[in-house]
């Protein structure tokens, strides 16, 4: 184990002495504390600038973001698939068969004359 040196008040207090008129020049002259919190910005700055990069290389790095970022643009892009393409016309089959078995009576009436007879008769009218 290492020895602790004592500390030596009187050492203490000959340097605390020696660096007042350091301290007081700080507090009193503005270019120093400019210059001063210049130091202190550009380090916080200088931190957090190599906090993102830690950051941004682990989670470059991480299979699962990377995962997970293909799962999302595959979902966007068939959103913006499902966007472009028109939806598909609605079937019209009812109406085809309506007038298929219409077209069909009235030949079936303008070759049967029979079937004149009674539709005229329906009608009310004579023929």
């Amino acid at each position: 184990m290492p020895k602790i040196p004592s500390l030596d008040t009187e050492a203490i207090a000959k340097q605390a002495a020696a660096a007042r008129p350091y301290l007081q020049q700080m507090l009193r002259d503005a270019e120093v504390q400019d210059s001063l919190r210049d130091l202190f910005d550009n380090s916080r700055k200088r931190v957090r600038d190599e906090r993102r990069k830690a950051r941004r290389k682990r989670a470059a790095s991480s299979d699962d973001l990377h995962e997970r970022l293909l799962a999302v643009l595959n979902a966007a892009g068939g959103v913006f698939a499902s966007m472009h393409e028109p939806p598909p016309p609605p079937p019209r089959r009812g109406r085809k068969l309506v007038f298929l078995v219409i077209g069909a009576g009235v030949a079936y009436v303008a070759v049967d004359s029979d079937a004149r007879a009674k539709v005229a008769a329906l009608l009310g009218q004579s023929e």
